[in-house]
């Protein structure tokens, strides 16, 4: 719910800085499509570590796995407002 919030304060951002040479939309899209499946690549062979406990602190477990979501949930975000805004402009 909160990233649905900052939503709000994030699009301004994103709609405003570009490169030019690039495109307004795509210089999100692009950067965010693969920062999604880098992250997602790197951290599926740590998620099954932290869910099954093979850490030796559970609190940290469960503090890196909401560290990882959201970063996914951010960069989902992103690229959400980068195609709202390609939607509504064409």
């Amino acid at each position: 719910m909160i990233l649905c919030l900052d939503r709000l304060l994030w699009a301004p951002i994103v709609d405003s800085l570009f490169w030019k040479k690039f495109g307004r939309r795509k210089s999100w899209l692009v950067p965010m499509q693969y920062f999604i499946g880098v992250f997602l690549l790197t951290f599926s062979n740590y998620v099954h570590d932290l869910l099954e406990g093979k850490v030796s602190n559970p609190h940290d477990s469960i503090v890196i796995l909401t560290i990882i979501f959201f970063v996914i949930t951010f960069f989902t975000a992103t690229q959400d407002i980068a195609v709202d805004g390609n939607f509504i402009t064409k």
